[in-house]
């Protein structure tokens, strides 16, 4: 069959529609994404923004419509890497403000160190059976690919126990099959502000 497709949001390709992949892909739902860009509103512009695990990369797309500076996409897949370049060319998105990674997640990240990227927000939305053997905060951790204070947003299944132990959670909002984590880059024993942090359940 033929590829779906999505529409984007918000930002400067409000409406404007864009592939979706065929199958295998789980992509973020519209709740999920609008919640995440009304969130980080004022923190997009300017910024050097992960879109791992990108999927159809309609996320890291948003974030350059909304002035994110300059977008890593990373994404292994054949079909995803087809429809992420598509989706780039057919809204006519200069190549100099963006990068896509054709690497499994760990050495992408590890790549990214190696051109000394430093990201101020990082999105990972994995196929949510990755949970069961790894945790994809691990590796952000371990190498030096985030600034002071980069925010990291992770989606994961609302029904799997996840164990975050890299960074202090700042804030969460809940749907009905998924949890997304806000996660930044401070040491675990400083405590988010009161006002940063909070619950949040789908309406």
């Amino acid at each position: 069959g033929r590829n779906k497709l999505m529409k984007i949001a918000g930002g400067i390709f409000p409406g404007r529609k864009i592939r979706s992949v065929k199958e295998g892909v789980r992509p973020s739902t519209g709740y999920v994404k609008k919640r995440y860009f009304d969130i980080l509103r004022n923190r997009i512009v300017g910024s050097l923004f992960l879109d791992a695990f990108s999927g159809t990369g309609a996320v890291g797309i948003e974030a350059l419509g909304r002035g994110a500076d300059f977008v890593v996409f990373i994404d292994n897949g054949y079909e995803s890497l087809k429809v992420i370049r598509n989706n780039l060319e057919k809204l006519e998105i200069p190549v100099d403000r963006y990068l896509i990674i054709d690497l499994e997640y760990n050495r992408a990240v590890r790549e990214c160190e190696r051109r000394g990227l430093l990201f101020d927000l990082v999105y990972i939305d994995p196929p949510f059976v990755y949970y069961r053997t790894a945790n994809p905060l691990r590796i952000l951790f371990k190498r030096k690919v985030l600034k002071p204070d980069a925010l990291i947003a992770l989606e994961r299944p609302r029904e799997e126990r996840f164990t975050a132990k890299y960074f202090p959670l700042l804030r969460e909002f809940k749907t009905r099959s998924s949890i997304m984590d806000f996660y930044v880059n401070r040491p675990m024993d400083e405590k988010p502000q009161e006002e940063e942090g909070g619950t949040e359940e789908e309406k």
